[in-house]
């Protein structure tokens, strides 16, 4: 069975995956990245570092968001496991409107 992509502007998007990446790691954070029609998907580490892994619109799903989530999860217990579509560092982390 083919895993049902999610549809609708990235925003509506980047509000789903807020919800299930908040019901798993409530520590991450997602960021909508319009230019590049990509989520990044943000959590710090117990040694402060900041890592992120990001899913393409066209890839994403809640399994994907879910599976994503989980990883951070670790990631944030310190544990370490390999992050899917990781984004380097450094990672520049900005404020968006208020």
């Amino acid at each position: 069975m083919t895993e049902k992509l999610l549809t609708g502007t990235i925003e509506e998007i980047g509000e789903i995956a807020r919800h299930i990446l908040s019901g798993i790691c409530p520590e991450a954070w997602c960021q909508e990245q319009e230019w590049d029609n990509r989520i990044d998907f943000y959590v710090r580490q117990p040694d402060g570092k900041i890592v992120s892994e990001w899913i393409v619109l066209r890839e994403i799903s809640e399994t994907r968001i879910r599976e994503c989530s989980e990883r951070l999860k670790l990631r944030h217990q310190g544990i370490h496991v390999a992050l899917v579509n990781e984004i380097p560092p450094p990672i520049l982390i900005i404020r968006g409107p208020d």
